[in-house]
């Protein structure tokens, strides 16, 4: 079964997974200094 997606979910998307993966390798190089680093995923 095919979906049909609104317009512009492809670029919201990207987006919305740049912004997890900046969020998550920031955590991780800032950890060894006790620095937590968070995002809210809506």
């Amino acid at each position: 079964m095919i979906k049909v997606l609104p317009p512009m979910l492809a670029a919201y998307n990207a987006c919305k997974h740049g912004v997890v993966g900046l969020t998550k390798c920031t955590g991780v190089e800032y950890a060894s200094q006790g620095i937590r680093v968070n995002a809210i995923w809506l």
